[in-house]
């Protein structure tokens, strides 16, 4: 056996050296969800980009609003509330969500239609993330059923 594969078969059942399994196992460390704000916070948008866009491919904009976006203005909000701002990257994951919506398979008409629902983000620019994402989803929901 190579000695990588060693030290990772070690890492995994010997607890003093996990962190060899984490260090040099291929499988990624964070979760889907949680890849695409590291990917933010280390100034790369063009993998967080490609991140969103095989999830959005996958399955939905709407889908990837419940299941990633909204744990990535969790956890921007979360690294903000603690005093880690430069952590929270409200201008790139502005950027990200709304570069998706413009891309979105979702008819123009429907996105271009005036909006019925007004949701309003008050105390940050993730609170109005968080709304411009509501009101999106909600006007194609709206179109879908």
């Amino acid at each position: 056996m190579p000695p990588t594969v060693c030290l990772v078969v070690i890492g995994r059942h010997f607890a003093p050296l996990r962190f060899l399994d984490v260090l040099l196992s291929n499988e990624p460390v964070f979760d889907d969800a949680t890849q695409p704000y590291h990917r933010l916070i280390a100034g790369n948008l063009g993998e967080a980009e490609y991140v969103a866009y095989q999830d959005v491919k996958e399955e939905s904009l709407l889908e990837l609003y419940s299941n990633t976006a909204l744990t990535m203005l969790a956890l921007a909000a979360s690294a903000r509330r603690n005093g880690r701002a430069a952590l929270a990257p409200d201008r790139r994951t502005a950027r990200l969500v709304r570069e998706l919506q413009a891309d979105d398979a979702v008819p123009a008409e429907t996105r271009d239609q005036p909006d019925s629902i007004l949701c309003l983000g008050l105390r940050t620019e993730l609170d109005a993330l968080s709304a411009e994402m509501l009101a999106y989803a909600l006007r194609c929901r709206a179109k879908i059923t």
